[in-house]
């Protein structure tokens, strides 16, 4: 799979059909997390949101760029269920998105067709990251029901060394709060790491719904640490039709072959400064240096905290 979507990403830039620019990556250190800081000038070029309170394809903002989706970014259909395309607007090499082949939209959350797909990916290609933007102040930028997952090198992401500080006292399969994040979430060590399950059906099967148990718990105590109740949002009607009124809240996740961390959101930016779900894996893409100099002053985590809620709950 991996040597298909180089193939294919090579072929659309060849072709103009991607948006690809080199970064240049500094490093800045808060709250013992090494974040990546990426200067991305591609970025400017990229749409604004179009995330609207419309729940039907015929309320969609025209064009939806995943139905149909651009033939020159498709990789190839995942279950029956899913779409592998490349991101048209890139600044990792190979960063694949994740879309449902029939409209869902991106409010709603993730399901076992959606986890069976993205552990049928990470299986094959363990280093890479996968995240879902789920609602307007998450950083989602398209109404279509999609995740997106990018390649990172042999270490991780930087959030890694928060975790691998608390894997040996916390028990997998379960949520937790991570002591030293001071914003709300949750967290969990999946129950077997997603590059050790076999090729089995079974084996998939039965892992996906483990997953998809463990995001939804995981969930519904991210926004419990916020102060909140996810539950009317957690079984949404039928997720082609409509939206829950009033629109679910917002909310990151990041997804590693080892854990999952879900974040609530309160806002997307900060001075000008839009972050997604790679933000809280450690990495951050900035458009212009004026907003390197703002992150370096403010202090990564300070900004996160800033766009987040405050913690409810404490640590275990």
């Amino acid at each position: 799979m991996l040597r298909q979507i180089k193939t294919k990403f090579d072929e659309a830039l060849a072709s103009g059909a991607i948006t690809f620019t080199n970064t240049t990556t500094s490093r800045i250190s808060s709250e013992g997390v090494e974040f990546q800081i990426r200067l991305a000038p591609a970025l400017v070029a990229k749409p604004a949101s179009t995330l609207l309170s419309a729940a039907t394809p015929s309320q969609l903002p025209k064009p939806n760029p995943f139905l149909p989706h651009d033939q020159k970014l498709f990789v190839s259909t995942i279950h029956g269920t899913h779409n592998l395309l490349l991101n048209k607007f890139c600044i990792v090499r190979d960063h694949i998105l994740l879309t449902t082949r029939e409209f869902q939209n991106q409010y709603n959350p993730l399901n076992v067709e959606d986890f069976t797909a993205i552990l049928e990916i990470m299986k094959e290609m363990p280093d890479t990251m996968t995240f879902f933007n789920c609602g307007d102040k998450s950083g989602a930028s398209v109404l279509h029901k999609h995740v997106q997952i990018i390649p990172v090198d042999k270490a991780g992401v930087p959030m890694n060394d928060l975790f691998s500080l608390l894997e040996i006292t916390i028990p997998q399969g379960n949520p937790f709060v991570v002591p030293t994040l001071p914003f709300a979430h949750a967290a969990a060590f999946l129950p077997l790491s997603l590059s050790a399950v076999s090729a089995n059906p079974i084996d998939i099967s039965i892992h996906s719904s483990l997953i998809t148990s463990l995001y939804r718990s995981a969930l519904l105590e991210s926004f419990r640490n916020a102060g909140f109740d996810y539950t009317p949002f957690i079984n949404p009607p039928d997720p082609t039709v409509e939206l829950p009124n009033p629109l679910p809240p917002s909310y990151n996740l990041v997804l590693t072959t080892r854990w999952m961390l879900i974040v609530p959101r309160r806002m997307e930016m900060w001075n000008g400064i839009s972050v997604n779900s790679v933000g809280f894996a450690g990495m951050v893409f900035l458009k212009k240096q004026e907003d390197f100099e703002q992150v370096q002053q403010k202090g990564m985590m300070n900004l996160l905290k800033e766009l987040t809620f405050p913690r409810h709950l404490e640590s275990p």
